[in-house]
């Protein structure tokens, strides 16, 4: 069974919660601390998401 990381801190769901989100296509996990830069400062982890996409 895959391990369920964050995209952005690669926090595993070992460790705390993550939520499962769409983008361009591909399913990615991500955990509450992350949200609210994803929120309000998206440009804090498009990199993440740019490098989650290519993955």
């Amino acid at each position: 069974m895959e391990d369920k990381k964050c995209f952005n801190c690669n926090s595993s769901e070992q460790d705390i919660p993550v939520v499962n989100l769409s983008y361009k296509g591909k399913q990615l996990w991500i955990c509450p601390r992350c949200i609210p830069s994803m929120i309000h400062e998206p440009h804090i982890v498009q990199d993440s998401l740019n490098r989650a996409e290519n993955e």
